[in-house]
C-alpha cells in the first residue's frame, strides 16, 4: 500500500539529511575546540500578535517554552495544545472521524483520520489561527474547503516556544484570528549537535517511540541548522479504553432503550424480499448457506445481531519531519540579511476504524446459493471470513503531508529604519483510503472489475459464486476480490503569500521611541482535488481560489517611561493596529441551459482596529486594557456550490410533525448573501509582583468576545428558536396551503451573535529551600457566560457546562523543583462535572440528560542531568491511571473523547545528548 511506496522515496531524503546533519555536527564540534572570536549571527525575534520589533507590551500572550513542554511530559504538539485551559479539543487524533455537534466545530467526515486542530474558547477551529514563525500553514482540506491547520504537521522536536495571543489577532493577521492566535517559533541559528530518543508505554496500548537530531553550524556572517525527527505510535486498543459493548441496558436497570446494538451486522446474511423491505429472514446458527432452502430461514431475533466494536481508535501513526533554517548576512555592518526556513512533515495513519459490509445487495435467482427461485436483497457482514483469513480486516489509511518554505530579506537603512520582504508558500495534502469488503460500484470500480464482481454475485457455479446466505464458513475464496479501496479522497490546499513592510522607530518621547510598522500582504489560497471532478462539478471551477490584498499599520507610543515617570505613573504605553482586508473569490451556484456553471464573483472587505494600553502605576503592578476587532470571511463552499443539490427523499425532517420524517424535496446549497463574521474583543489584565514577597506573582484577566453574524448551518436554528417558529421559516421550509412540507432547504446563514466571557487567574510563588528552588503554581480558568442568539431578541441559548459545549471551568496546579542536577514537575489537572445532553435533540433516539462525573489526573516528570552533555528524563502523564467518567456519547462510546486522552496512563523515558555551543 502507500506505506511501502512512501518509505522508498523517503529513504533517500532522510539519508541525505542525516549526512548533512553529521557534517554540520562535525563542523560545529571542530569550531567548539577553537577559540571562537566571531560574533554570532543576529537573532531575528518573532513575537506573536504584532510585527513590531521587540513586541507589543500591551499584548496578553502566554509563552510555552520547549523546556515547559518537556516538563509537562508532552510528546506531540497536540498534547501541548490540549494542555491550554482555553482550548477545547473538539477535533483530536481519537475522534477526528466522528460527527459531533457543529455548535463548536466543523465535522471532517469519514476520511478525517490523523487530524487534530486547536479550538480556543470553543469557537471552532476555523476561528483559531495557527502560525509557524508568524506565517500561515495551509490547512486541512475537507470537501473543497480549507479548514484549520493540522497540529500533527508541526513536529514537537522543532519547537523553540509556543506563543498564544488571547486578544484575537485580525488587526495583525487578518481573517480567522477571532478567538486567538497560536504561533509556533521553531528552533534555529544553532551551533552544535543534539540527540534525543523517547519511549512511551500507554495503558491502552498506544505506545510511542520518537527520536530527533538537531545539528547546526555557523560562520561569521551566517548559520545553517537542521532538525530531523521520527515519531511512531501504536493504535489504541478499544477494549482497553472501556468500550467493550454497545449494550448499556444493564447500567440502566435492563432498559432495552439503552441497548444500542444495531441491526447492521448479523452473524449470517439477512434476507429481504424487496430492496426497501425489512430484513426478515436469517439462517439458524451453524448453517453455512451452501444448501439452504427457503424453509430453513427463520425470523431474526436479538441474539442474531453482532455487537461490533472498532478494533482500535486513532490508528497507528508514523510521522517524519525535516526542519531547515538558513541565515546569511551581507555587508560590513550586516545591513542585508537573508533567511530561509523550510518545514516538511509527513504523517501516515492506519486504523481498523470500523466495519462495513453489504447493507442491501441484489442477489439474483441465478446465484448458486439462492434457492428462493427469485431475486432477493441480502445484507451481509464478513466477520467470519476475516477470522478465517479469506479477507483482511477493514482498514482506513491517511497520508498527510505539509511542505512549507519562507524566504525573507531584511535591509537595515539605519538603527531606526528597516525594510523587510517575505515570501511564503505552504502546501498541505491529504490522501485517504477506506479498504473494505464492499459491493460492486461504478463509482470506484473500472468496467472490468465491476463486471467481474457482478458476475461472481450472479454465478451459478458453487465453486465461484459469492455466498451471502450462510455464516461464512461455506464461503468461496473469490470473496477476496470484493475487498478493495472503496472510498478514497485526495485533497490539496495551497497558500502563497507576499509581504513587504517597513518598520522602525522615530520621534523619541520621554517614555521612549515611537515604533511603527507599515506594509501590505498579497495572499492567494486555493484547493486542488487531483483525479476527482467533484470540486469542478460542485463549485464550478476545478481550483477554487481566494485572493487577498491587505494593508496594515501598527504603532506603539510610550508616553511615560524612565524619563518622565511619577507616582502612580511609572510607565504608560499606547498601541494601535489597523488592517484592511479585501478578499475575492469566484464560483457558481447554478448552471446555464447547456449545463455549464454560471461563474459569479464574491467580494468581502473588512477594516479592523485594535487599541490597547499598558499602565504601570508602580514597579509592582502592570495593567493592560485592549479593545480589538476581528473577523472571519465565509468559506468557498458556503458561498458557492450545489449545482446538483436537490433530491427527493422519503426521510426529510419536518420539525412540525410527529414522527418528523416525511416525503419531500430536500435541498442543500450555498448562500451568496452571507456576510463575514465580525467580533469585538475586550481584555483587561492585571499582573502583581509584590516587592514585600519576593517570588510571588499574581495574574488576573477578564476577557469578552461579542461575535456578530456568526455563520452556521440553518439546521442549527432548530436548537435556538421555538419549534413552531423554526418550522415555519419560509426560507427553509416550503409548505402547501395545508401546512404539508414540500421542500426542506438547508444552507449556511448568519445568525445574530455569539457572546463569550471568561476569567483567568494564575498565582505562583518561587522560593528557596535547603534542597533547592521550589515553585508552586495554580491556574484557574472560568467561563462566566457563553451563549448564541439566533435573531435579535430571540432568546439566549447557553451551552457551557454541557457535553455539546465547553467546560464551566478548568483548574491545574503545578509544583516545580530544581535541586542541583535534578528537576521535577508535578501537575494536577481537574475538569468539572457537566451535563450529558448528547441525545437531547437526537432525531432518532432521545435519552434524558444526566450528569457526568468530574475528573482529576496527576502528571509527574523528573529529569537528571548526568553531565554537561547528557540528561535523562522520565515520568508519566495520568500516572494514577485515572479512568474515564461514564458518558454515553452520540458515537456510542462510553466516554467523552473531547475531554479525555484515550492513551490514559503514559509512562515515558527520554534521553537527551547535546554537544556544541547552542543558539
Amino acid at each position: 500500500m502507500k506505506k511501502n511506496r512512501a518509505w522508498t522515496c523517503r529513504a533517500g531524503l532522510f539519508g541525505m539529511v542525516w549526512v548533512v546533519c553529521g557534517l554540520l555536527a562535525g563542523t560545529a564540534a571542530a569550531e567548539e575546540t577553537q577559540e571562537d572570536e566571531e560574533e554570532a549571527a543576529t537573532e531575528v525575534v518573532i513575537v506573536t500578535g504584532t510585527r513590531l520589533d521587540g513586541g507589543d507590551p500591551t499584548a496578553r500572550v502566554l509563552v510555552i517554552t520547549a523546556e515547559d513542554i518537556k516538563a509537562q511530559g508532552a510528546s506531540t504538539f497536540e498534547d501541548v495544545i490540549r494542555s491550554i485551559p482555553q482550548n477545547f479539543s473538539t477535533i483530536n487524533s481519537s475522534n477526528s472521524l466522528l460527527f459531533g455537534s457543529d455548535l463548536l466545530d466543523a465535522n471532517l467526515g469519514a476520511l478525517g483520520l490523523g487530524a487534530a486542530t486547536a479550538n480556543l474558547r470553543g469557537f471552532g477551529s476555523k476561528h483559531t489561527l495557527v502560525l509557524v514563525n508568524g506565517k500561515r500553514l495551509a490547512g486541512i482540506a475537507s470537501q473543497a474547503e480549507q479548514l484549520a491547520a493540522n497540529l500533527n504537521d508541526i513536529p514537537t522536536a522543532a519547537i523553540e516556544r509556543v506563543e498564544v495571543a488571547y486578544d484575537g489577532g485580525s488587526a495583525v493577521y487578518g481573517s480567522d484570528a477571532v478567538a486567538g492566535v497560536i504561533n509556533v517559533i521553531t528552533k534555529r541559528d544553532y551551533r552544535g549537535l543534539e540527540l534525543s530518543a523517547r519511549l512511551e508505554n500507554s495503558s491502552t496500548g498506544g505506545h510511542g517511540r520518537s527520536t530527533s537530531v538537531f545539528a547546526g553550524t555557523g560562520w561569521d556572517s551566517g548559520n545553517v541548522s537542521a532538525i530531523v525527527s521520527l515519531r511512531q505510535s501504536d493504535p489504541i486498543d478499544t477494549a482497553k479504553t472501556g468500550w467493550t459493548s454497545n449494550d448499556y441496558s444493564d447500567r440502566y436497570g435492563g432498559n432495552q432503550d439503552y441497548n444500542l446494538v444495531g441491526t447492521a451486522y448479523a452473524r449470517s446474511g439477512t434476507v429481504a424480499l424487496s430492496r426497501w423491505g425489512p430484513a426478515s429472514l436469517i439462517l439458524p446458527p451453524g448453517n453455512d448457506g451452501r444448501n439452504a432452502q427457503p424453509g430453513d430461514f427463520v425470523a431474526p431475533g436479538p441474539g442474531d445481531y453482532l455487537d461490533v466494536i472498532p478494533a482500535d481508535i486513532g490508528g497507528s501513526v508514523d510521522n517524519q519531519s525535516v526542519t531547515l533554517s538558513l541565515l546569511q548576512e551581507f555587508g560590513g555592518s550586516d545591513e542585508l540579511q537573508l533567511r530561509a526556513d523550510v518545514l516538511w512533515s509527513e504523517t501516515e495513519t492506519a486504523s481498523r476504524v470500523s466495519t462495513f459490509g453489504f447493507s442491501s445487495i441484489l442477489v439474483p435467482a441465478s446465484n448458486a446459493f439462492n434457492n428462493f427461485g427469485h431475486d432477493v436483497y441480502v445484507g451481509y457482514y464478513a466477520d467470519t471470513e476475516v477470522e478465517l483469513g479469506l479477507v483482511p480486516d477493514v482498514e482506513q489509511t491517511n497520508v498527510q503531508q505539509q511542505f512549507r518554505y519562507v524566504v525573507s530579506a531584511t535591509y537595515e537603512f539605519s538603527e531606526s529604519l528597516r525594510a523587510e520582504l517575505d515570501f511564503s508558500r505552504s502546501e498541505s495534502s491529504s490522501e485517504g483510503d477506506q479498504y473494505m469488503f464492499a459491493p460492486p460500484s461504478t463509482r470506484v470500480d473500472d468496467d472490468a472489475r465491476y463486471e467481474r464482481l457482478i458476475a461472481l454475485i450472479a454465478s451459478s457455479d458453487p465453486g465461484q459464486a459469492l455466498n451471502l446466505f450462510g455464516d461464512g464458513t461455506g464461503q468461496n475464496p473469490t470473496i477476496a476480490e470484493f475487498y478493495r479501496s472503496f472510498a478514497n479522497d485526495h485533497d490539496e490546499t495551497h497558500t502563497r503569500s507576499f509581504e513587504p513592510k517597513l518598520s522602525g522607530e522615530f520621534w523619541e518621547l520621554p517614555g521612549g521611541k515611537v515604533g511603527f510598522v507599515v506594509g501590505t500582504e498579497l495572499r492567494k489560497e486555493w484547493i486542488e482535488t487531483p483525479g476527482d471532478d467533484f470540486t469542478a462539478d460542485y463549485i464550478g471551477t476545478p481550483r477554487p481560489t481566494r485572493e487577498l490584498t491587505a494593508y496594515f499599520l501598527e504603532g506603539t507610543v510610550p508616553v511615560v517611561g524612565d524619563g518622565n515617570s511619577r507616582p502612580l505613573l511609572e510607565r504608560l504605553v499606547f498601541s494601535l493596529q489597523v488592517r484592511n482586508d479585501d478578499y475575492s473569490a469566484s464560483g457558481s451556484v447554478e448552471n446555464d441551459e447547456s449545463d455549464e456553471p454560471i461563474i459569479i464573483d464574491a467580494r468581502f472587505s473588512n477594516t479592523v482596529v485594535r487599541t490597547a494600553a499598558l499602565w504601570k502605576p508602580s514597579a509592582e503592578w502592570d495593567v493592560r486594557v485592549a479593545r480589538s476587532e476581528a473577523f472571519k470571511t465565509p468559506g468557498i463552499t458556503q458561498v458557492f456550490g450545489g449545482t446538483t443539490r436537490t433530491r427527493q427523499s422519503n426521510f426529510v425532517y419536518d420539525p412540525l410533525r410527529d414522527p418528523p420524517w416525511v416525503s419531500a424535496i430536500q435541498t442543500f446549497g450555498p448562500n451568496t448573501e452571507l456576510s463575514p463574521e465580525s467580533s469585538v474583543n475586550w481584555t483587561v489584565g492585571v499582573e502583581w509582583l509584590p516587592e514585600a514577597v519576593e517570588g510571588l506573582q499574581v495574574k488576573a484577566a477578564w476577557s469578552r468576545i461579542d461575535l456578530e453574524d456568526r455563520i452556521a448551518s440553518s439546521s442549527q436554528l432548530s436548537g435556538l428558536l421555538p419549534v413552531e417558529v423554526y418550522g415555519n421559516l419560509p426560507q427553509f421550509f416550503v409548505r402547501d396551503e395545508m401546512g404539508n412540507l414540500l421542500e426542506s432547504i438547508t444552507r449556511p446563514v448568519n445568525i445574530a451573535r455569539r457572546a463569550d466571557e471568561r476569567l483567568d487567574l494564575e498565582v505562583s510563588y518561587r522560593f528557596q529551600t535547603d534542597f533547592g528552588t521550589v515553585r508552586p503554581r495554580l491556574v484557574y480558568h472560568r467561563v462566566l457566560d457563553m451563549f448564541d442568539e439566533a435573531v435579535p431578541g430571540g432568546g439566549e441559548f447557553r451551552f457551557y457546562g454541557e457535553s455539546v459545549g465547553v467546560d464551566k471551568y478548568k483548574v491545574s496546579a503545578n509544583v516545580s523543583l530544581v535541586s542541583g542536577r535534578i528537576t521535577g514537575d508535578l501537575w494536577i489537572r481537574h475538569t468539572p462535572s457537566y451535563i450529558n445532553n448528547d441525545y437531547e435533540n437526537n432525531l432518532f433516539r432521545q435519552f434524558p440528560n444526566e450528569r457526568v462525573d468530574s475528573r482529576t489526573t496527576v502528571d509527574l516528570t523528573t529529569a537528571y542531568q548526568v553531565d554537561d552533555n547528557l540528561r535523562f528524563r522520565f515520568g508519566g502523564r495520568n500516572i494514577l491511571n485515572e479512568g474515564f467518567p461514564f458518558m454515553l456519547s452520540s458515537s456510542r462510546r462510553p466516554y467523552d473523547s473531547q475531554r479525555v486522552g484515550l492513551r490514559k496512563r503514559v509512562l515515558f523515558l527520554e534521553m537527551e545528548y547535546s554537544l556544541g555551543m547552542g543558539q
